[in-house]
């Protein structure tokens, strides 16, 4: 999924690129535990795919930085060369294999969040004048006038910070919102509602 917009690349459109372009295709799946889709299946038909993954997004070890990489044999001995010899400390290896080992726990947190994602869009979609952008991400990208106000009165009146996009001339009028708890969603519902309601 990108970001900040949150959409998804179907398999097919990547399976394509993959087939035509003749080039190396990356793939950045930090998100990928948010979206249901599985690519993995790209390496079994093709040798130019490199499929990018991270522990900082679902298991919540953005500190760590620790990741790895889904390739053909081919692809991973040339990276094999240029990687460094102690890529990461001993305490994030230690930290990944505990995540691994308790990850259902990492999962149900993923499936929660992903059930508050499309219960906080849905309520937003009702809110006229807000384009709600789908999602295969732990946020949401919307796009309303009132972004400015928006982001003033969720910081201001409910300790809430979220993203205005306004640094990005490409994405004007749009804020990205980090999915929270229900009470969190619910008061980000609330304060838009508000706000959409006064007068600028």
């Amino acid at each position: 999924p990108n970001n900040p917009t949150g959409t998804i690349y179907s398999a097919a459109a990547l399976r394509r690129i993959a087939d035509e372009s003749g080039a190396l295709l990356l793939v950045d799946e930090a998100y990928g535990e948010y979206c249901g889709q599985n690519l993995r299946g790209l390496l079994d038909d093709f040798d130019n795919v490199i499929l990018l993954r991270t522990f900082s997004k679902a298991y919540a070890m953005a500190g760590q930085r620790v990741g790895y990489v889904l390739t053909s044999p081919k692809l991973a001995a040339e990276l094999d060369k240029n990687v460094n010899s102690f890529p990461i400390s001993t305490f994030s290896e230690t930290m990944a294999l505990v995540a691994l080992e308790h990850s259902h726990r990492f999962l149900d947190n993923v499936a929660a969040t992903i059930s508050q994602r499309e219960r906080l869009s849905a309520r937003l979609r009702e809110i006229p004048g807000i384009h709600v952008f789908s999602s295969g991400t732990n946020f949401i990208l919307i796009r309303v006038a009132a972004a400015d106000r928006i982001t003033a009165a969720l910081r201001d009146e409910e300790r809430i910070l979220v993203n205005n996009m306004a640094a990005y001339p490409e994405l004007p009028n749009t804020l990205r919102i980090s999915i929270g708890r229900p009470e969190q969603n619910d008061a980000v519902v609330r304060t838009i509602h508000t706000v959409m309601r006064q007068k600028p």
